[in-house]
């Protein structure tokens, strides 16, 4: 195999920089370079892709005709030297080719075609899918080309909790570290799938990304495969890189074990001095080359140290908000465990090992104020005169405010960065306090027949479940606390009144007269009407409701606080609702997550409408 290697010179393949007693080492050994007939610069490669794609039953119209068009783009930006292949997978899997093709014009030509013939249908079988991907693959045995997957999927139903371990091993022992996995998750997806895409990912030297926006799918796929192709270079890098220091000279070190590298990269060890920082600090490091041969050797780097009027000082005016024992490479120690911890978590096979990685991750990223995944702080932005602007001046322009006249500056601070912000809080954050902890949901009952209406978690729009009427029938608990209760009563697809029970009074409406304790009557405490609108609450909590009056039923609407309310609307707003996407042009149909299922929804004025049957899972 004939290759070509740069030389390093011990300064620029290590480099150790100090800031009292805590270092970081940066390394970048030298990669051999394959020199390809088929390329004109050393360094480049050529690729074989094989791109799965679900054809189950939940790709159903626009998402799986977006996803086809994305491919097909990424085909068109592959070059003639890469080759690629097409497997589709729901109830069984089908491949475009036997064997991979070179991506020209008439083989891109021919896998369109067949693409234009898949049809949506049955079960997602992911899994099997790229099982025979890798067996192509591995059956073709082409050493020139870097082999690679792409799965395209918005679900792995064969990827189940109860073995979802074992799906993941047999995926990735198939693949013998000797092939790419990669997946773009289109719409939306279940967290079991999306969590399932990335170990897969991960474990096998690949990159995963949730794509929404099916209008860009045939932007954004070709853009994702080319920092796919990119990424997976690390096959023809080193593997198994391992350094080893002397436990006597540091301490407390972030990993010294790398399972690839790639040219460009840099391996990164941030640790701590045992005693006073030394001249110079020795290692070993241990890789393994492009034709395997175990390459091993010592080194001995000189120790650079922080000048604290200098480059250092500067890091501190930028990032400490003036902590006095601010100390970037200490900080940076600190988000780089945090995130080490956070990786190992991800891959972690037992809950005990990933609820002790939790506890590791939280416990350091509360004492070095590092936002991250396990524990929350509020992010801010800094005010300054780059970002304040002052009233429009007499042309009606708005110009930036001028440096002397800029407010405080507030330090904004965020996961994988060394800024840092007081404790103390300021009238801003005690706002955003205020706003969380009175966060309510709007919920209603409204229409004929009877709907249940509720905006989407993931989006400003409503979604309205028609109520089956042989189910939700006669006197119904809409919402109770200690203090009241609302009981609704249902007839013939019709909300027809509202009893309100609170203390010792019974108030009840109609959709003609209001009752306090069986006498007609509009006044009371906790009630305030408003032509044909009555609206109840009370002061100790925060849920309020209102009853509208319409011909012969009733509309109910409610914001309800799901901590303090429990009851039939409360039960209903539990429901995971999410849109995964509008699935035509003019948007009059969309496919929605309600309850652990895809339903398709049709627009009603301002509501995407479920009907009767399609709810009844609601009520299983």
């Amino acid at each position: 195999m004939e290759y070509s290697t740069e030389i390093h010179s011990s300064e620029d393949f290590c480099t150790i920089t100090a800031d009292g007693e805590y270092f970081v080492q940066f390394c970048d050994p030298p990669v051999p370079s394959f020199v390809n007939d088929s390329v004109d610069a050393i360094g480049q490669y050529d690729y074989s892709i094989t791109f799965v794609i679900d054809t189950s039953g939940s790709m159903f119209g626009e998402k799986l005709k977006a996803s086809v068009d994305g491919l097909l783009a990424a085909l068109a930006g592959l070059s003639p030297a890469d080759n690629f292949n097409i497997v589709s997978s729901s109830r069984k899997e089908e491949i475009f080719s036997q064997e991979a093709l070179p991506a020209t014009a008439h083989s891109i030509a021919r896998a369109k075609e067949w693409l234009m013939t898949l049809r949506h249908g049955g079960v997602s079988s992911i899994m099997t899918g790229v099982q025979s991907a890798i067996w192509h693959i591995t059956a073709s045995d082409d050493k020139k080309r870097i082999p690679l997957i792409v799965i395209l999927s918005d679900s792995v139903s064969d990827a189940t909790e109860e073995n979802f371990q074992i799906a993941l091993n047999s995926i990735s022992n198939s693949a013998a570290e000797r092939i790419s996995i990669s997946a773009l998750a289109v719409g939306y997806t279940d967290t079991s799938s999306w969590q399932f895409l990335q170990r897969l990912s991960t474990r096998n030297r690949g990159l995963a990304f949730r794509l929404f926006d099916l209008t860009k799918f045939v932007e954004i796929i070709p853009e994702k495969v080319d920092g796919i192709k990119k990424f997976s270079r690390s096959l023809r890098g080193l593997t198994d890189v391992h350094f080893s220091f002397n436990s006597e000279s540091v301490a407390d070190l972030t990993d010294t074990s790398f399972s690839h590298f790639t040219a460009g990269e840099d391996l990164v060890v941030l640790g701590k001095f045992v005693g006073k920082a030394p001249a110079f600090l020795n290692f070993t490091i241990e890789y393994r080359d492009v034709e395997d041969n175990l390459i091993s050797f010592s080194k001995s780097v000189a120790i650079k140290k922080f000048d604290k009027t200098g480059e250092r000082a500067e890091t501190i005016a930028k990032f400490s908000a003036e902590q006095s024992d601010y100390n970037p490479i200490r900080q940076q120690w600190a988000v780089t465990a945090v995130h080490q911890l956070l990786k190992r978590r991800a891959q972690a096979t037992s809950q005990s090992d990933y609820d002790e990685l939790t506890r590791q991750a939280a416990k350091l990223s509360r004492r070095f104020k590092i936002v991250s995944p396990v524990v929350s702080f509020l992010v801010r932005r800094p005010k300054s005169s780059a970002n304040l602007i002052d009233p429009a001046n007499e042309n009606g322009l708005r110009e930036k405010r001028s440096s002397e006249i800029a407010e405080s500056h507030e330090i904004h601070y965020q996961y994988r960065k060394l800024w840092w912000r007081s404790d103390e809080k300021d009238e801003l954050e005690k706002t955003a306090e205020e706003s969380f902890e009175n966060n309510l949901q709007w919920a209603a009952l409204t229409g004929y027949p009877l709907m249940f209406s509720r905006k989407l978690e993931n989006s400003d729009e409503k979604v309205c479940l028609a109520l089956p009427g042989g189910v939700v029938n006669g006197r119904v608990k809409l919402a109770e606390n200690e203090q009241f209760s609302i009981i609704g009563d249902i007839r013939k697809f019709k909300l027809i009144s509202v009893t309100i029970r609170i203390n010792e009074d019974t108030i009840k409406v109609t959709n003609t007269t209001i009752y306090v304790d069986g006498a007609p009557s509009s006044s009371h405490p906790f009630l305030r009407t408003e032509e044909n609108f009555i609206h109840f609450s009370i002061p100790e909590a925060k849920s309020s409701f209102k009853v509208h009056r319409l011909g012969r039923r009733l509309d109910l609407t409610a914001e309800i606080d799901l901590e303090e309310i429990t009851g039939f609307l409360p039960s209903l707003l539990e429901v995971e609702s999410l849109m995964l996407e509008e699935i035509t042009e003019k948007h009059k149909t969309a496919m929605l997550w309600v309850h652990g299922k895809h339903l398709l929804a049709h627009r009603e004025e301002n509501c995407w409408r479920l009907n009767a049957g399609e709810t009844d899972v609601l009520f299983a």
